[in-house]
């Protein structure tokens, strides 16, 4: 089974579909990826109430 990293241009939609309080459903499918990888990014790299994808993406590498 492959996977791969969220890109950054990935996250930073992420963020975007957030602020605009579009669902996790409504976001996965809009990227192509499951709602699972999605809650899961949020989980792993969400500070204090805050996802930033720039951080996010230099936390991946």
């Amino acid at each position: 089974m492959s996977y791969s990293h969220f890109t950054l241009d990935e996250r930073i939609i992420l963020l975007q579909l957030l602020k605009k309080q579009y669902s996790l459903r409504s976001i996965s499918d809009i990227l192509g990826r499951n709602a699972s990888s999605i809650s899961r990014e949020l989980s792993r790299n969400t500070v204090n109430g805050s996802y930033n994808p720039y951080v996010a993406t230099s936390l991946a590498y």
